[in-house]
């Protein structure tokens, strides 16, 4: 039980210094406060349908913490009426930082952070409500970058750029106007760029 408490009010103190973050970084979309309530996802009576989170069949709100098989956090989760709300985070079992992401009504917003194991920067990206708006950037474990593309209103707009693991260009084209135009100049180059494009894109959404 001691534990169990130890972990909860850590677990609040990190929630606070996110949201105090958020504050300063973020003014136009503000996450809603939850209830200092925090209960186990072990806990049998949760169940989960359609992104929509339940507690003994009622739309939970608090923090939902789970937690590795030796007692350490793994996760705390922020929720309010079975939406995702507010703070996000999760470790690594090394107990290095995994990712930190805001929600609000189980909506992306602000900037969401992750880490690899060994506590490189992963990936950093800024959204709006759901939909990509600023720089979203990703890094290779060793810290070589690997991405870096710019959106704004969930749409592409300017340079785009993607690394192989060796330095070389894996896409390197500008939008202007709506049309993907490479360095070189050639014009339409969207039945190759667009395809691998999306393809990173439905693997960031589904995280």
């Amino acid at each position: 039980m001691n534990r169990i408490k130890i972990i909860l009010v850590a677990a609040l103190s990190i929630f606070v210094l996110t949201y105090m973050q958020f504050e300063n970084s973020r003014k136009d979309i503000n996450p809603l406060v939850l209830p200092s309530a925090y209960f186990n996802f072990q806990d049998n009576n949760f169940t989960e349908k359609n992104g929509i989170m339940y507690h003994n069949n009622l739309l939970f709100s608090g923090f939902l913490v789970t937690l590795f098989s030796n007692g350490d956090t793994s996760s705390v989760v922020g929720f309010l009426n079975g939406l995702k709300e507010n703070s996000s985070r999760s470790w690594y079992e090394n107990k290095q930082l995994r990712e930190v992401r805001i929600y609000h009504l189980n909506k992306k917003i602000g900037d969401h952070f992750g880490w690899f194991e060994n506590g490189m920067l992963r990936f950093k990206y800024l959204f709006g409500s759901d939909d990509y708006n600023g720089t979203v950037e990703e890094w290779f474990s060793d810290g070589k970058r690997a991405t870096l593309f710019n959106y704004k209103n969930g749409y592409e707009t300017g340079l785009q750029r993607a690394w192989y693991a060796d330095g070389k260009y894996k896409f390197n084209y500008e939008v202007l106007n709506g049309r993907k135009y490479g360095l070189t100049g050639v014009k339409n180059c969207e039945s190759v760029l667009d395809t691998t494009l999306k393809s990173f894109i439905a693997k960031k959404y589904a995280r």
